[in-house]
Protein backbone atom coordinates (compact mmCIF):
# COMPACT_ATOMS: atom_id res chain seq x y z
CA UNK A 1 0.00 0.00 0.00
CA UNK A 2 1.01 3.51 -0.68
CA UNK A 3 0.64 6.54 1.69
CA UNK A 4 -0.55 9.92 1.21
CA UNK A 5 -0.17 12.89 3.78
CA UNK A 6 -3.69 14.75 5.64
CA UNK A 7 -3.54 18.33 4.58
CA UNK A 8 -5.20 20.51 6.84
CA UNK A 9 -8.33 21.30 4.97
CA UNK A 10 -9.00 17.10 5.20
CA UNK A 11 -7.98 16.23 1.88
CA UNK A 12 -5.34 13.75 0.06
CA UNK A 13 -3.79 14.20 -3.14
CA UNK A 14 -3.33 11.50 -5.66
CA UNK A 15 -2.73 11.74 -9.33
CA UNK A 16 -3.58 15.33 -9.78
CA UNK A 17 -6.79 15.42 -7.97
CA UNK A 18 -7.99 16.22 -4.35
CA UNK A 19 -10.25 13.51 -2.43
CA UNK A 20 -11.88 13.76 0.53
CA UNK A 21 -11.18 12.47 4.01
CA UNK A 22 -14.35 12.67 6.73
CA UNK A 23 -14.14 16.29 8.38
CA UNK A 24 -11.37 16.31 11.26
CA UNK A 25 -8.99 13.64 9.96
CA UNK A 26 -6.03 16.27 9.57
CA UNK A 27 -3.39 16.10 12.21
CA UNK A 28 0.27 17.34 11.57
CA UNK A 29 2.13 14.63 9.90
CA UNK A 30 -0.75 12.19 9.86
CA UNK A 31 -0.79 9.63 6.96
CA UNK A 32 -3.21 7.25 5.49
CA UNK A 33 -2.84 4.41 3.55
CA UNK A 34 -3.83 4.34 0.07
CA UNK A 35 -5.08 1.25 -2.51
CA UNK A 36 -6.19 1.57 -5.90
CA UNK A 37 -8.96 -1.24 -6.57
CA UNK A 38 -11.20 -1.86 -9.25
CA UNK A 39 -11.33 1.92 -10.29
CA UNK A 40 -11.61 3.06 -6.73
CA UNK A 41 -9.27 4.93 -4.39
CA UNK A 42 -9.77 3.07 -0.73
CA UNK A 43 -8.05 5.57 1.99
CA UNK A 44 -7.31 3.79 5.13
CA UNK A 45 -6.56 4.46 8.59
CA UNK A 46 -2.78 3.46 9.21
CA UNK A 47 -3.32 2.78 12.76
CA UNK A 48 -6.04 0.48 12.43
CA UNK A 49 -6.32 0.16 9.04
CA UNK A 50 -10.01 0.53 8.80
CA UNK A 51 -11.42 1.93 5.88
CA UNK A 52 -12.34 5.69 5.94
CA UNK A 53 -13.22 7.00 2.76
CA UNK A 54 -13.96 5.34 -0.59
CA UNK A 55 -13.89 7.55 -4.24
CA UNK A 56 -14.41 6.57 -8.12
CA UNK A 57 -10.87 7.50 -9.61
CA UNK A 58 -11.05 10.35 -11.85
CA UNK A 59 -8.71 10.27 -15.49
CA UNK A 60 -9.41 14.63 -14.94
CA UNK A 61 -7.34 16.26 -12.73
CA UNK A 62 -7.30 19.34 -10.65
CA UNK A 63 -10.48 18.18 -9.39
CA UNK A 64 -11.94 18.29 -5.97
CA UNK A 65 -13.25 14.70 -5.15
CA UNK A 66 -16.24 14.55 -2.05
CA UNK A 67 -18.40 11.45 -0.52
CA UNK A 68 -21.07 13.08 0.23
CA UNK A 69 -22.66 16.75 0.26
CA UNK A 70 -20.49 18.69 2.68
CA UNK A 71 -21.80 22.08 1.65
CA UNK A 72 -19.62 23.64 4.94
CA UNK A 73 -16.88 22.91 2.78
CA UNK A 74 -17.51 24.18 -0.30
CA UNK A 75 -18.46 27.42 1.49
CA UNK A 76 -15.18 27.69 2.98
CA UNK A 77 -13.23 27.27 0.21
CA UNK A 78 -15.76 29.94 -1.74
CA UNK A 79 -15.12 32.50 1.45
CA UNK A 80 -10.68 31.48 1.16
CA UNK A 81 -11.33 32.86 -2.30
CA UNK A 82 -10.59 29.47 -5.01
CA UNK A 83 -12.90 30.73 -6.82
CA UNK A 84 -13.87 28.56 -9.77
CA UNK A 85 -12.58 25.58 -8.35
CA UNK A 86 -13.75 22.49 -10.36
CA UNK A 87 -16.03 20.31 -6.97
CA UNK A 88 -16.56 16.93 -7.28
CA UNK A 89 -18.51 14.42 -4.99
CA UNK A 90 -20.22 10.73 -4.80
CA UNK A 91 -23.59 10.73 -3.72
CA UNK A 92 -25.41 7.25 -3.62
CA UNK A 93 -23.06 6.24 -6.57
CA UNK A 94 -23.14 8.86 -9.01
CA UNK A 95 -20.95 11.38 -9.49
CA UNK A 96 -22.17 14.96 -9.86
CA UNK A 97 -20.32 17.97 -10.34
CA UNK A 98 -20.47 21.01 -9.20
CA UNK A 99 -18.15 24.49 -10.31
CA UNK A 100 -18.28 27.69 -8.19
CA UNK A 101 -17.89 30.55 -10.24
Amino acid sequence: MLSRTVRKDNTIWYEGNRYTVPTGTYKPGLEVAIEVCDGKLLIYDVIDHNLIAEHSISLEKGRLFFNGLMPHFIGALYIKGEKGLKISYDWSEHNLLREIN
